[in-house]
């Protein structure tokens, strides 16, 4: 779709160009691995003072956030088709960090996800309060290959900083570099 059509809605033309979930743009380091809810986990360790693992239920029963948000892939040309707006429905990541108490010498955060992607951030912006665990995509479950069960936001950068079905949140000492970085 273009853009342009929404011109009109000013501030609020990503409110209302939703991309629906079929046309939304998808790219990924590998195949899309069919996770199941029952079976999926999320670890949060390393370098924090208490461990923790959540289950998929354990997920959905922590507070619910919604957010209009576009995603773009950083290969996306002028004009190209690689980027997309949806309702996302979430749960803030920075209370689990801060459950998980990361040691003062954690100044990274490897995300790893169940296809073997990674990518790395200094611990500075995983603690910024816009970020978190999105398990609904327009009012639905994520479909598969936007990363059913769970995926990671970083609102403010590109797609590939944001791990598809995330499987683990890994606090460490030095800068780790992923697959794109």
């Amino acid at each position: 779709f273009s853009v342009r059509a929404y011109e009109q809605f000013g501030d609020k033309a990503a409110l209302v160009a939703i991309s629906p979930n079929e046309d939304f743009y998808g790219t990924s380091k590998g195949t899309t691995p069919i996770l199941k809810a029952a079976d999926w986990r999320l670890k949060v360790d390393g370098l924090v003072a208490k461990p923790l693992t959540l289950t998929y239920e354990d997920l959905l029963a922590l507070p619910p956030i919604e957010k209009h948000l576009t995603l773009e892939c950083i290969s996306n040309p002028i004009d190209g088709t690689f980027i997309g707006n949806a309702l996302w429905t979430g749960t803030p990541l920075k209370p689990l960090i801060a459950r998980a108490q990361p040691l003062g010498d954690a100044a990274h955060v490897v995300l790893h996800a169940a296809d073997g992607f990674a990518s790395g951030h200094p611990l500075s912006r995983i603690w910024n309060e816009e970020n978190f665990l999105a398990y609904k995509m327009n009012g639905v479950d994520l479909p598969p290959n936007h990363g059913y069960p769970a995926r990671v936001f970083i609102p403010g950068k590109y797609g590939m900083k944001q791990p598809k079905w995330v499987t683990r949140i890994e606090f460490v000492n030095k800068t780790y570099l992923g697959f794109w970085e």
